[in-house]
């Protein structure tokens, strides 16, 4: 290396010069500055401008507008108009010198989202003289002033308001009930909503649904829905909810809806609890957290709620329920065999609806405390058969070698075959072969398997008949 010469860079050596660059904002830029109620309606509504009748396009081609004009005119009647939307109009005020009650009287649907409103008591006091007024949407106003006169104000047939993303405080939802007797839909999502230690009640029992998402700061365990006897949609998801607590949800008699998505939810305990809301069909949670593969958790889950119709807004069907109670039949089966489990008492206390699931599937009366690996003597029915290979026509390469009692029903034997091989049971038939290379198909589902072979089978195979 010593030997080796630098070679001189025959380069222009030029000097870097840096230049400072400094920007500024001039004042004259126009800026965006809040208007009232009114002059954003007129703006929107009421525009006097003339419209563009026809477009002339390349190619000679021309394209008339027909119809416009009269819709205009049918805007332009403020005294008419049902739906308003004034969104992201920088609107921070209505305007005392005009009448709502006379300008935009038959309003039913309003909606405010996205100005620069900081009195939701302001908003309310000024709306109240619109008698016809069922849907408000506020959203994304942030309020901060929530000072008001001696006398609440009243709107007496609103039946839906959204608060999300007000910063609306708890203290205020306890007046819902006096402002809004009507309400039955309610939005309260990203409010960063806090209960106190000693929360009061709010809510009422005309209220049907109801959304607290993304309120992280809210505990499960202080809330308090025994006013909201009518509740159908429960909406929860994202509050950080590790646990469930069975007062609160005992009081969701009419609950049909609920969402769990996004929460902490690990313990099939918590899920057992939800089996208390009888009306509940649909449900939304996260699967993964309850156990790692999430088609066994929707198995599972479904076979421990029975009154479940969607699930994840999949719809439910017969003969995936059907599957899912008969995996979990299985897995109890599992339990009892490896001996965790001496008695039904401690099987109740673990798994409290195995009960159901056997009367309903009308299965075989469980042996609890005996080991059905082990012969006894008698007849063949009382017998386990030892290493029968399995096999599935669709996986020609997996075997299995499986412990069968000849007491189950073909229905029971294939749908712990199907677990196994992770399909879905309705669709194969099982062949059996025996030592003599005799093949037999068991097609009669609620057949025992004694009353099909009085010799052990060598080995099954499970054929698909339906197409996937």
């Amino acid at each position: 290396m010593s030997n080796i010469k630098e070679k001189p860079c025959n380069r222009p050596q030029r000097q870097l010069v840096s230049i400072k660059v400094h920007f500024t904002l001039s004042t004259d830029v126009p800026r965006d500055v809040p208007c009232g109620f009114f002059e954003a309606l007129n703006r929107k509504y009421n525009d006097q401008s003339d419209l563009v009748q026809s477009i002339n396009l390349t190619h000679s081609k021309k394209i008339d507008f027909v119809g416009f004009e009269q819709v205009r005119e049918i805007q332009r009647s403020l005294q008419s108009l049902k739906l308003i939307v004034l969104e992201d109009e920088k609107i921070n005020r209505f305007e005392e010198e005009y009448q709502l009650d006379t300008t935009v009287q038959a309003v039913e649907d309003l909606s405010l989202t996205g100005n620069l409103f900081d009195s939701i008591f302001h908003i309310l006091y000024s709306l109240e003289p619109l008698e016809n007024l069922i849907h408000l949407n506020l959203d994304c106003n942030y309020f901060t002033d929530y000072s008001r006169q001696l006398r609440l104000p009243v709107l007496s047939r609103l039946k839906s308001l959204s608060l999300n993303a007000t910063r609306v405080p708890y203290e205020f939802l306890i007046e819902l009930s006096n402002i809004f007797p009507s309400l039955e839909h309610l939005g309260l999502e990203y409010n960063r909503l806090e209960i106190p230690s000693d929360p009061g009640l709010f809510g009422h029992a005309k209220l049907k649904t109801l959304s607290l998402a993304n309120n992280p700061g809210l505990l499960f365990s202080r809330l308090d829905f025994s006013k909201l006897t009518s509740l159908e949609t429960l909406n929860l998801s994202s509050i950080s909810i590790d646990a469930l607590d069975e007062r609160t949800l005992r009081t969701l008699k009419n609950l049909k809806n609920l969402d769990l998505s996004n929460n902490m939810i690990q313990s099939w305990s918590m899920v057992d609890s939800l089996r208390k809301l009888t009306c509940l069909e649909r449900l939304r949670i996260r699967l993964d957290f309850l156990h790692k593969d999430t088609v066994t958790a929707r198995l599972y889950l479904i076979a421990r709620i029975p009154q479940l119709i969607y699930l994840n807004n999949v719809r439910i069907s017969n003969n995936e329920r059907q599957d899912a109670e008969l995996y979990f039949a299985n897995y109890i089966r599992r339990i009892i065999h490896s001996g965790a489990i001496s008695n039904e008492e401690e099987l109740t206390l673990r798994e409290p609806h195995w009960r159901y699931i056997w009367r309903k599937h009308e299965l075989e009366e469980l042996k609890l405390g005996e080991r059905l690996s082990e012969r006894v003597p008698g007849r063949l029915a009382d017998n386990v058969v030892r290493n029968v290979r399995i096999t599935c026509s669709n996986y020609p390469e997996k075997v299995k070698y499986l412990l069968l009692h000849m007491n189950w029903t073909v229905l029971n034997t294939k749908a712990l075959l199907a677990a196994h091989f992770h399909v879905m049971a309705r669709r194969y038939v099982i062949a059996c072969t025996f030592s003599n290379s005799i093949e037999q198909i068991w097609e009669d589902e609620d057949k025992k398997l004694s009353e099909y072979t009085s010799d052990y089978p060598v080995e099954l195979c499970l054929r698909m008949t339906v197409p996937n």
